[in-house]
């Protein structure tokens, strides 16, 4: 979390703890949770995720929201 237009951070909450994720990007929603998308293993398993989370759970670096969640699949690619 930054609160001076990213010159500092503070908090880490692990989204997913597998390699080649990749390309995250996040966005805050009207009801207040941060919502995460991002890729994994792009070329061989070609999943893209969702994290639901709050700013409180990344500065503590866990979730303790019951509506919160890491590592929902929101597309699996199927073709080649």
């Amino acid at each position: 979390i930054s609160e001076d237009e990213g010159q500092t951070w503070k908090g880490t909450l692990l989204l997913d703890p597998r390699n080649d994720a990749a390309y995250p990007d996040a966005k805050e929603g009207d009801d207040g949770f941060i919502y995460i998308t991002y890729d994994w293993q792009r070329v061989t398993q070609r999943e893209i995720l969702l994290a639901k989370v709050t700013e409180q759970e990344i500065l503590e670096g866990h979730l303790s929201h019951s509506n919160s969640f890491l590592r929902h699949v929101i597309n699996k690619a199927t073709g080649e």
